[in-house]
């Protein structure tokens, strides 16, 4: 049985919030209050507050260091083809100088002959 009684001061905004809610919810405002206090807790809310900000620096920081390796495993992609076609130039001229006919097409390289058929 209910028989404590508390009072306390509030704005008019508060006050029609929570009327407003209680209403909404068919229930009485000091059952809406009761509610709320029974599921605040200070201690539980700031942990879960700190532990979802450690987790998304966590995902943030594995983010950045997947895409720091993706943009290394990039960058030797581009230095490996821009040697390969040096080295087919390179190889080409020490063919035809030696009198050969290079027998990969006009341009000298896989990527050039692409080039050249489209």
């Amino acid at each position: 049985m209910k028989t404590e009684r508390m009072t306390f001061v509030m704005t008019p905004e508060d006050k029609a919030k929570i009327t407003g809610r209680a209403a909404k919810l068919h229930i009485p405002a000091s059952e809406l209050i009761r509610r709320a206090v029974d599921s605040y807790d200070p201690d539980v809310e700031g942990d879960d507050t700190q532990a979802l900000a450690d987790e998304l620096k966590a995902v943030v920081e594995a983010t950045d260091r997947k895409l720091d390796m993706a943009l290394s495993r990039l960058a030797a992609f581009e230095t490996y083809f821009a040697q390969r076609d040096a080295l087919r130039r390179q190889v080409r001229a020490e063919v035809e100088a030696s009198g050969l006919k290079w027998p990969f097409g006009s341009q000298g390289t896989a990527a050039a002959d692409r080039k050249a058929q489209t």
